[in-house]
């Protein structure tokens, strides 16, 4: 999973984000992410799928606070929406 936190930091780092900018782009804590891109722990599979959306998709805008503009992660994984009480 080393590679994950690595292509994390390498996609922060490119597109010149802090690790609490990527933090409340996904809806984690800025902990979690230090913790996934030094390899010291590994999102759970949920996690792993908004990284990887994240990852996959172009960055076209700077980052803003709020993350208007931003890709949104809004859209849970197949079969999490009902576990998360969102439908």
């Amino acid at each position: 999973m080393r590679e994950l936190g690595e292509r994390l930091r390498g996609f922060r780092l490119e597109n010149g984000w802090s690790k609490r900018t990527v933090a409340k782009r996904l809806g984690v804590s800025t902990p979690s992410i230090i913790r996934w891109e030094e390899g010291i722990a590994e999102p759970n599979d949920y996690n792993r799928y908004k990284i990887e959306r994240f990852l996959s998709k172009p960055c076209t805008t700077s980052p803003s606070p709020s993350g208007i503009g931003q890709p949104s992660l809004s859209s849970a994984a197949p079969g999490t929406q009902a576990r998360n009480g969102t439908i």
